[in-house]
Formats: C-alpha cells, sequence, structure tokens
C-alpha cells in the first residue's frame, strides 16, 4: 500500500511540473535588459548613435550615455510600461539628458513596430528608434 501511495504522488509531482513549465515568459520579462540604441531617425534625419543605452528591469527603465574617455556613465531613472505592441516610458529627470534620446518630453509613449529577443524597433509621431540587445 505505502508503494502505491508513493507512486501516486511521484506521478501527481511529475504532472504538476510537465503542465507549470510548459507556460511562456511573460511579454514584458522578454524586454527586461540592456539595449543599445543604434539609429534614430527624428523628423526624416537619421541620427546614429553608439554610446547611449536603455536598461529595463521590472517597472524601471534606465538610459545611459557613456562618454568617450570617461568611465562613469551620465543615467537618468524612469518608469515603463510594456505590453508587446506599445512601449510608455515616463522619466524622472532633467530633459537635458533625453533630449539626447531623441525624446521631447520627460513621458513618451511608443508603438512597437518590431520587437525580438535581438531587436526593437519604436516609433512615436515624429520618430523612430533602433535598439539592439546589448
Amino acid at each position: 500500500m505505502k508503494s502505491k501511495n508513493t507512486r501516486i504522488c511521484f506521478f501527481v509531482f511529475v504532472l504538476t511540473f510537465l503542465i507549470s513549465s510548459g507556460q511562456k515568459a511573460p511579454v514584458k520579462r522578454k524586454v527586461e535588459g540592456m539595449w543599445q540604441l543604434q539609429e534614430m531617425i527624428i523628423q526624416d534625419e537619421p541620427i546614429q548613435c553608439d554610446s547611449l543605452y536603455m536598461s529595463f528591469q521590472l517597472k524601471a527603465v534606465q538610459l545611459r550615455k557613456v562618454r568617450p574617455n570617461n568611465y562613469s556613465p551620465i543615467g537618468a531613472m524612469g518608469y515603463y510600461v510594456f505590453t508587446g505592441d506599445s512601449l510608455h516610458i515616463e522619466m524622472k529627470t532633467s530633459e537635458s539628458l533625453i533630449e539626447d534620446f531623441g525624446f521631447r518630453n520627460t513621458t513618451e509613449g511608443f508603438a512597437v513596430e518590431e520587437f525580438t529577443h535581438k531587436r526593437l524597433v519604436l516609433r512615436n509621431d515624429y520618430g523612430l528608434w533602433y535598439l539592439r540587445k546589448y
């Protein structure tokens, strides 16, 4: 009888594991991490970027600008909401740094044009942003 109970418990454990392991990670988790801004197109003017980074973690976003010959980056913090087809960012900082990222305001909304594990393309009414997973 004890052997039968052990088998049933083992079967329930394995079944529970199989059912729970088949779920996909939430879309929000896929955007988390460091992204490098490669190019912006603001009002039909392409701008190459090589020292601008966005880092997404939980509900926080950090914008960073790495300065040449200086190992301490300039950063700004804010909050974001990512739904898979849109990204909303609210920065808690002065506007001087966010201008480097092509933002007009401390609160920006974007449509997601393309989103893979390596590439993110954002669009709003005045620009396009191309990012790669860093």
